[in-house]
């Protein structure tokens, strides 16, 4: 039994879709030629009147402000108590519910409305016997879940003004019987309502209260709803069954239900039961109710409502899922280190355990096959078995403790004896570490730092993002408490969230990088306070006097304890700023004279700057450099961003950000303080390297310090940049990108930048000098990625190289020269004691021939230096070869003079299915010395185009091949790709009557191309190039498909000697739109464009990519290699040749 006090019925019911709704109110309307009078009525104790004049026939409505939910139900009692006055013109009234499509169904009830007083109006409400129906979809079917839209009354004309005054509403439902799902069920813990949990209020009236043994919710005043921070975040595994929640009531009289959401957002009620002071836990039936639901679903909101005249209280103590899971599934795996963010200590390895509990309804026996795979590719392997009651654990100590530090991948591949053939992965990480931290006092140099959300997640949470920032090495935190937190109302402040930050991140030697934002609500206009969006105030200008309290009030309470502070977060993208340019630099003016009053060593930072790129959220190209000059004076610190790949970050600040600062006159040092990439598409070791990659080189090019983006993984959807980011997964597993910090924090804390070393193109190498001697990093980002064996000449006493997860390896040091290899995979040398350092000629330099052709020779070219005033010879061994190649001799040995040089060379025979990038691997030893090692070379092959189709040449539809532009604006997530169906292409090649033939079926659910064709690439399009043996330059084109209907062919770059306009008018090119695939089909002669068929035959350099605009600009591309879109590179085109 449902029982609402009106009070309940029509003012709560609202919160369910939106929290900001009259609490007593209902709309009366009454329809007359022409539209309709609306009457807003409110409650009084509890009673709702409508008034109403009947001096002529007719109905009116009463509408509620939001629908009252039913669930799904069999059937319904609905009674509304009223009161009328006696004679009321009153004939009959009706019910009105509303469909899951909303589509609405009537219902009437007779009453005698005539006597007056008070009395129930009664419906017994079958969902199928209506008396009309119309709107949603109009299918004549109550598609479940209901729920109540209002009432609708008829009235006699003639009579003088009336009413009808509501009282309360009884509803009783019948749910539907309980739908057992086939299939092996689990009860899988859904909530423990402890720490680790953040329950907040989303509507109705009570207190939330953290407590030892649950959350107790207490001062119940009718409708009460709650909901877990991380609802909107996770994902419920399988097709849930049941909903199982254990509470104790306290008081009142207490029913609850739930409402789920489906992956498409449709919302989804269960049945209200009534919770029991003593009694087995509620189970609420989510099989039928989830019938039609799209999977996954999350849970949403959980709603209580009290019905006692005293105030509810109830303590909630856990609740589960029982779901349809198979029982290989069920097996859950956890990782035992000792911490609860999964870092092992070095010394500590016998805390190392894995634990898997059974979470299936019926027993088990498991056989578990489990490796511990290392980032440098290391595997352990051992198998297991488990017999498992419901809900028991076995813990499995590893055979061999894992030895080297950094990440380990724990994979553990899972067979259930009732269903052998149908094997479950569970994955899960750590990190075996020496920690870098935590460390007394502030930073001694340049500043480690993380930035992360803290104060966005639960108690628990928070005491583990301390520990894993700690215990990694950082030294300061970018994280902070908006303004509308910290002061909720000009006259009220909330210090408690911003006090817990500081003293929970200082107790362990860290402080923060704290933040002047946003906008609290009633310090902007007043006219933008009511705002739809709530970002038209959260991101304008406030009240200029409300600001420079804010900042003064902050400064003065934090002084001593926080020293840096940024004005606004990323100011240049419309996203984070609706200010004018003037009002900023006011902003920024203020919070300077603010700071400066309280103490000099409070240095305030400009604004993150987001990018330098061509970034669609930008208010301006020039913001960043304008704002620099507006605002000169007014800060410390220029802060900068730009997420992205390593490549285009050298590039971005080498050509565009050093330069402008240059030529800005900005002598105030710069700050990356928030950079990073994603590990969207399983890129998490280029994630881990490219973070040591972009730290040292902004630390090489004068930035103070490096802020990594960030501390932990902001959810789990694997479509969204936003939700990869972390060091860390939402559940404290660590990343290899933890361990590559860890490493960097411990190894350079006390270091200082000296130079960058020259070696060759490609090579980064730079030289910081440590209170332990020296230390050089260095990595090969050359096309090829080769290893490099250089020799350092310095005055050390010693030599070890150090990896990226920290692992050391002593080297000799012999006559001063020590040999230090390193490829792709970046590499740190420690030069103990040293004073100088030097880098020598290269002792072995391997390259290949170009690419490598599907059943050819393949030569493999080493050049040899002996630095010895001796002759030597060089062993050298082919000691692991790609698969299906094979090399002309297992060793050669060469001599080489003293002091000079020589040459070597492998012939491999190319298998005809080459796998491209495979590596080959190369030991070599100069006789009589110490040097010695291994070299890898990666064998790029030529991509075989065959005569003969059984599919397209290339398909472009996974992340791996994405270049986005909008993924680090959380204000343009909704233009993240979001699968092939969004944007992909099967691209074929062919030879033809004398002609290149390039064919594209492009599928892109949104066409936008309204730009001239010299400017096509900035919508839908396909750009490909060409690069061709013997011309100077090379080919660029870009074929479209304009709004208008009309496909274009434009060139904007071609070799030296060629005429572009005269090669586009010799093709014909034939674009069609179909659906949400565009066909792009291009026909260009060979003469035009220099081909021959000795060419086609020898191969040469192509690469292409497809544009996607869907209508707010350019969102990105998919690309076959790089080398087009962020930057203009043939050396990275791939080489293709025609069969």
């Amino acid at each position: 039994m449902k029982r609402f006090l009106l009070f309940a019925a029509v003012c709560t019911a609202g919160v369910l879709w939106a929290a900001r709704v009259s609490l007593d109110s209902g709309t009366l309307i009454v329809p007359e030629p022409g539209g309709g009078a609306r009457l807003d009525c409110r409650a009084r104790s509890g009673e709702i009147t409508f008034p109403f004049n009947p001096a002529k026939p007719g109905y009116a409505e009463i509408v509620l402000p939001r629908p009252l939910p039913l669930g799904i139900f069999r059937s319904a009692h609905i009674a509304a108590k009223v009161r009328v006055p006696a004679g009321s013109p009153v004939r009959r009234m009706s019910l009105r519910l509303l469909d899951r499509n909303r589509e609405v169904f009537q219902y009437v009830s007779q009453a005698d409305f005539a006597r007056g007083g008070e009395f129930e109006v009664v419906w017994q409400v079958k969902p199928e016997q209506f008396q009309l129906c119309w709107g949603g979809d109009a299918n004549r079917v109550f598609d479940m879940p209901g729920s109540v839209l209002g009432f609708a009354f008829d009235f006699a004309g003639g009579a003088p003004a009336s009413s009808l005054t509501l009282l309360a509403l009884d509803i009783d439902t019948e749910a539907p019987p309980v739908r057992e799902l086939p299939g092996d069920k689990a009860l899988l813990p859904l909530y423990r309502f402890d720490r680790d949990e953040l329950f907040r209020q989303r509507g109705g009236q009570g207190l939330i209260v953290q407590q030892p043994d649950g959350v107790l919710l207490k001062d119940i005043k009718g409708e009460f709803i709650i909901t877990e921070r991380r609802n909107e975040l996770l994902p419920l595994r399988g097709r849930p069954a049941a909903l199982t929640l254990d509470a104790e009531v306290r008081q009142g009289e207490l029913t609850a239900f739930a409402i789920l959401r489906d992956a498409k957002g449709v919302p989804f009620t269960t049945p209200e039961l009534r919770l029991q002071r003593e009694g087995a836990p509620l189970q609420f039936d989510l099989g039928a109710i989830l019938e039609e639901a799209v999977l996954p679903v999350k849970m949403d909101n959980i709603f209580f409502r009290n019905s006692a005249a005293a105030n509810g209280e109830v303590l909630l103590k856990s609740a589960a899922l029982r779901t349809v899971l198979p029982a290989a599934e069920a097996l859950e795996l956890e990782v035992e280190t000792g911490t609860p963010v999964h870092v092992l200590r070095k010394g500590g390895e016998a805390a190392l355990a894995l634990r898997f509990t059974n979470r299936s309804e019926k027993a088990g026996n498991f056989a578990i096959d489990i490796v511990y795979a290392h980032f440098d590719g290391t595997r352990l392997t051992e198998s297991r078995s488990a017999a498992l009651a419901p809900g028991q654990s076995v813990t499995f100590k590893p055979e061999k403790q894992p030895d080297r530090l950094g990440h380990w991948q724990v994979t553990a591949t899972v067979r259930e004896a009732g269903a052998p053939d149908r094997p479950v992965t569970h994955s899960r990480s750590f990190a075996l570490l020496e920690p870098a931290g935590p460390t007394e006092g502030r930073a001694p140099g340049f500043l480690f730092s993380i930035c992360t959300h803290s104060e966005w997640w639960s108690p628990g949470a928070q005491d583990k993002e301390v520990l894993a920032a700690a215990l990694c090495g950082a030294k300061v935190i970018r994280d902070s408490v908006d303004w509308h937190t910290l002061q909720p109302a000009a006259d009220r402040w909330n210090f408690a969230p911003m006090d817990s930050l500081v003293d929970s991140y200082g107790k362990m030697g860290m402080e923060l990088q704290a933040m002047l934002a946003f906008t609290a609500r009633w310090a902007a206009a007043e006219q933008l306070r009511n705002a739809p969006d709530w970002l038209e105030w959260s991101r304008s200008k406030p009240d200029s006097a409300a600001w420079r309290n804010y900042a003064a009030t902050v400064f003065a309470r934090y002084k001593g304890k926080i020293r840096f502070w940024e004005v606004w977060n990323e100011p240049d993208l419309t996203g984070f700023n609706r200010m004018s340019p003037d009002e900023y630099v006011e902003l920024q003016k203020i919070a300077f004279e603010e700071a400066r009053k309280v103490s000099p060593e409070l240095k305030l930072l400009t604004g993150g700057y987001a990018t330098l790129t061509p970034h669609p959220g930008l208010k301006s190209p020039t913001f960043q450099r304008d704002n620099l000059i507006a605002a000169r004076g007014l800060y410390d610190i220029h802060a900068y961003h730009e997420h992205g790949s390593f490549p285009a970050y050298v590039r971005l600040l080498d050509e565009q950000f050093l330069p402008m600062r240059a030529a800005a006159k900005v002598t105030a040092p710069w700050y990356a303080n928030e950079t990073a990439i994603h590990s969207l598409g399983g890129t998490e070791r280029n994630q881990a390297l490219t973070l040591f990659k972009k730290l040292l080189f902004a630390w090489s090019r004068g930035a103070i310090g490096y802020t990594w983006y960030d501390l932990r993984n902001d959810g789990f959807d694997p479509k969204n940049a936003e939700h990869n980011y972390g060091m860390l997964d939402h559940e404290f597993y660590p990343k290899p990108v933890y361990s590559v910090y860890n490493m960097l924090a411990g190894t350079f804390r006390n270091a200082r930048f000296r130079r960058e070393l020259q070696a060759g193109s490609g090579s980064y190498i730079f030289e910081f000098s440590t209170p332990e001697g020296i230390l050089i990093p260095a990595w090969n980002e050359a096309g090829d990625g080769a290893t490099r064996t250089l020799p350092i000449l310095s005055d050390a006493a010693s030599a070890a190289v150090i990896d990226p997860m920290g692992n050391s390896v002593e080297i000799p040091v012999a006559d001063g020269m020590a040999l230090f290899e390193f490829g792709r995979t970046p590499a740190t040398l420690l030069l103990r004691s040293a004073t100088h350092a030097k880098p020598g000629r290269e002792l072995l330099a391997v390259t290949s021939g170009g690419f490598a052709v599907p059943g050819k020779t393949f030569p493999v070219r080493l050049s040899l230096r002996n630095p010895q005033n001796i002759d030597r010879i060089f062993v050298l061994k082919p000691e692991s070869l790609p698969e299906g190649f094979s090399a002309d001799r297992a060793e050669k040995r060469v001599a080489v003079k003293a002091n000079g040089e020589s040459a070597a060379e492998f012939l491999l025979t190319v298998p005809p299915r080459p796998r491209d990038g495979a590596p080959l691997k190369l030991s070599y030893a100069l006789d009589g010395t110490p040097w010695r090692g291994e070299v890898t070379l990666p064998i790029r092959t030529a991509q075989l185009i065959p005569a003969r189709k059984t599919g397209p040449d290339f398909r472009l539809d996974n992340r791996s091949r994405l270049h986005s532009l909008t993924g680090a604006d959380p204000a343009l997530l909704h233009r993240l790709w979001s699968g092939p169906e969004d944007l992909s292409a099967a691209i074929t090649l062919e030879r033809a009557g004398g002609n290149f033939v390039l064919k594209a079926a492009v599928t892109n659910d949104r066409h936008a191309q309204p730009f001239p064709a010299a400017e096509a690439w900035k919508g839908d399009s396909v750009q490909f190039a060409l690069q061709l043996p013997g011309q100077n330059g090379f080919w660029e084109l870009c074929l479209s498909l304009s709004d208008s209907g009309k496909a274009e062919l434009t060139i904007p770059r071609a070799p030296r000697g060629y005429d572009p306009n005269r090669t586009a008018d010799s093709g014909t090119c034939r674009i069609v739109r179909e659906g949400t695939e565009t066909r792009y089909e291009l026909r260009l002669p060979d003469r035009a464009l220099g081909l021959t068929p000795q060419l086609y035959r020898q191969g040469f350099r192509f690469n292409l990519l497809v544009n996607d605009n869907d209508g707010e600009g350019r969102d990105g591309w998919l690309q076959l290699a790089p080398g087009i879109g962020d930057e203009k590179d043939p050396g990275k085109f791939p080489v293709i040749l025609f069969e």
